[in-house]
């Protein structure tokens, strides 16, 4: 017989996996358990009398859908299969939690004063990297920098935001293009040049990700990252390229700290390449942010009498020129603040476009009609446009005129866009809690409930949506609109009320201008069945498809 000696180490190892398990054991025996109102009034969710039944599945829907990391799945489970269909409350280690599927109830919670319905405690996990961001911020601090920020994203700022929007789509069209020249040329080498269309197979995932990563880093911040068909296997290994990694890890981070289900598991995180990541970040952003200081010649920055920029004449290009400004129209920001702010807008702004352009190219490669239909508007549009002597992409410009002017002109494209919002929202949920007790039709809910307001669950409810699986645009379009949204808050791609998204016109704009120059000069050939059978649908900060590959080919062949 053999035996086993442990040393002191192997005890202590042993000891601490026991306690481990000991202490999910705990959050999972404090979970699951019915939900009752001020007056003793159970809420619609699990009841005592089938809790191990409604337990069990709501125990497997929780932990299969994280493993998953298919969160919107599983509030839509939830809702339907435990709770009524519009709400499915519970406890969740010892919180009482509501999840939340009916507009009426997201309107009093998500339109409520910032001061009664504050985001949800767990928000504040995301501060490690994000600070006090918009996204992080509360209360007082966050009402005075949302108002001053509110000017960052007008029409003026975002017209001249439309020309890096533009200059860096036909950055990355030269590349596609580019490749279907190099495989056209292999072909004719090869003998292979027939008469079929030249394709290319493009990795969808890593080429929008990195393409809105330059867009928010230039709009952001004033940096460019290299994009050009030189360049094509980017990111190029220089100082600051790292960024595109450094992002992915971070709102991976993010991700696993905000879904941990109890509340001391994520304090025991400490991973180095995030912590070497997020200092490296951090340190960059501050210099280009003391960097602007100077050149702006704020007497903040201590810049030497009589080169002080006028604010009012300034050229301002980008976010942060427009959040200095906000500091000299007396908005009191720290430099801490301004990173933070920063930081926030580099990370929402690059994962939610790149995120709904996936699934918009998604939707297409997989409807032919559509995207025929989409792309005759946009060559209605294009039609006065001067592409350039042979067709190219060269001097083909998209002005914000043109997204934002008279009804008749980008009409289906952008309804295109609203029901792919409405099917795939980048963000499948909010959450909230209440300060104090308030009132929902014969419920008065306590104090410190938190609610998780599901987008996915509201954009697909059968009450307020004909055919809500269905992919049907026709339902946006200018004279179908007021029939189809009868009730404000039954679409909330963006979230609503007063901490909405700041960047939404921002990113809805972007969308629009890379969208319009897929569709003037390339087909989105429809999906294989090995190309749909190694996508992967996930949900980390954003719901988004994993490991999409498409082909292109171009459309004047």
């Amino acid at each position: 017989m053999f035996k086993t000696v442990l040393t002191p180490l192997g005890y202590i190892v042993g000891g601490l996996l026991v306690c481990y398990v000991l202490l999910y054991v705990v959050v999972i025996c404090r979970s699951g358990w019915p939900v009752y109102d001020r007056n003793g009034k159970k809420l619609p969710g699990p009841t005592v009398s089938d809790y191990y039944l409604k337990f069990g599945r709501c125990l497997y829907i929780m932990v299969s859908n994280r493993y998953k990391k298919q969160f919107s799945k599983g509030f839509e489970q939830l809702i339907n299969e435990v709770g009524d269909g519009n709400m499915c409350a519970m406890t969740i280690n010892e919180l009482d939690i509501v999840v939340v599927g009916h507009p009426d109830l997201a309107k009093l919670v998500m339109a409520g004063h910032f001061s009664k319905f504050p985001k949800a405690p767990r928000y504040e996990r995301m501060k490690f990297a994000l600070g006090e961001g918009l996204v992080t911020a509360s209360g007082q601090k966050w009402q005075t920098h949302r108002h001053h920020l509110n000017i960052a994203f007008n029409a003026g700022a975002l017209r001249q935001m439309t020309v890096e929007f533009n200059r860096y789509a036909h950055k990355m069209m030269a590349v596609w293009k580019g490749r279907i020249d190099l495989e056209g040329l292999a072909k004719t080498k090869t003998g292979d040049a027939a008469e079929a269309r030249v394709q290319v197979e493009v990795d969808l995932n890593k080429d929008l990700s990195y393409l809105t990563l330059c867009v928010i880093c230039q709009t952001g911040f004033g940096y460019e990252l290299p994009l050009s068909v030189e360049n094509d296997q980017f990111p190029v290994l220089n100082e600051f390229s790292r960024v595109s990694a450094d992002v992915e890890l971070l709102l991976n981070e993010i991700n696993a700290r905000i879904t941990d289900p109890s509340d001391f598991f994520y304090l025991l995180r400490n991973n180095d390449k995030v912590n070497e990541a997020l200092s490296f970040f951090q340190t960059k952003i501050d210099d280009i942010v003391s960097e602007r200081k100077s050149q702006r010649g704020s007497p903040a920055a201590g810049a030497t009498a009589g080169v002080v920029i006028d604010k009012n004449t300034a050229e301002q290009k980008d976010l942060l020129d427009l959040v200095l400004s906000a500091t000299d129209d007396g908005c009191n920001m720290s430099a801490t603040d301004i990173r933070d702010h920063i930081t926030t807008f580099l990370a929402a702004g690059h994962e939610t476009t790149s995120t709904t352009l996936l699934w918009i190219c998604y939707e297409l490669s997989q409807r032919p009609e559509v995207q025929r239909r989409c792309q005759a508007e946009v060559d209605a549009l294009l039609k006065s446009k001067d592409k350039g002597a042979d067709g190219t992409i060269d001097n083909l410009k998209l002005l914000f005129e043109d997204l934002n002017g008279p009804e008749g002109g980008l009409n289906y494209v952008q309804a295109v866009i609203k029901e792919t919002l409405r099917l795939h929202a980048p963000v499948g949920g909010f959450g909230k809690y209440c300060t104090e007790d308030f009132k929902y039709k014969d419920y008065t809910i306590k104090a410190n409930t938190t609610f998780l307001v599901s987008s996915a669950v509201i954009h697909t409810h059968p009450q307020f949506w004909k055919d809500p699986l269905d992919f049907q645009p026709e339902r946006f379009l200018p004279e179908n609109i007021k029939e189809t949204i009868h009730n404000p808050f039954m679409y909330i791609p963006f979230s609503a009320g007063p901490r909405n998204c700041i960047g939404q016109r921002f990113a809805n704009i972007e969308t629009m201008v890379i969208l319009v120059h897929i569709l003037s000069y390339f087909n989105l050939v429809p999906l294989s069945k090995q190309q749909l059978a190694d996508i992967r649908y996930e949900e980390t900060v954003t719901s988004q498809p994993k490991n999409f590959k498409c082909h292109i080919e171009l459309r004047n062949q």
